[in-house]
């Protein structure tokens, strides 16, 4: 994994998975297309591009006490979450037993330049790299370097880590 941070810092056009995908592949961030740029084909160009360079999408691990959280409440900050009903299951324990790139994956969570506590759920978020531990190891944006819990952590967990991608090298090891 090489450090990448983002050029761009924008609530509407910001690098932050540019930056995390070169990061994880090693690759010169200019190498990596802004996925940004797409707008609603902005999910099939990151998959695409990741596929092309030799890697596999092996689908997305979803935080449930985040989709509970997004389910239950109008606006931040949440208030009494006692009677909220957290799923048993939790999968993101599942990246354990996977190899990731070197051990690492991009992982979103809410952006701590653009999070409003009273905004509601539909906050910016902001790409990641973190380890099977799920420590962020890079938060791809320098003004975010030594945080280790991104908002809303003591309510989601997991350092505040929102949804983990599943991405490996493909078995061929062809680029």
């Amino acid at each position: 994994m090489t450090t990448i941070y983002q050029t761009i810092v924008d609530n509407a056009s910001g690098n932050c998975m540019q930056a995390a995908v070169a990061s994880l592949l090693d690759m010169p961030l200019e190498s990596v297309p802004n996925f940004k740029d797409y707008n609603e084909d902005f999910w099939l160009k990151t998959v695409g591009f990741i596929s092309n360079s030799g890697y596999e999408f092996h689908g997305t691990l979803y935080n449930s006490r985040f989709q509970v959280i997004n389910n239950n409440y109008e606006s931040f900050p949440p208030g009494d979450t006692t009677d909220w009903k957290f799923p048993s299951k939790d999968r993101f324990p599942e990246i354990e037993n996977m190899e990731g790139v070197d051990g690492y994956f991009i992982a979103s969570v809410f952006s701590p330049k653009y999070f409003n506590p009273i905004g509601g759920p539909k906050q910016i978020r902001h790409a990641v790299i973190i380890n099977k531990q799920f420590e962020i190891v890079h938060p791809v944006n320098s003004e975010y370097v030594g945080i280790k819990q991104f908002p809303l952590y003591w309510l989601t967990g997991y350092n505040g880590i929102l949804n983990i991608l599943m991405i490996e090298r493909k078995e061929n090891g062809k680029a």
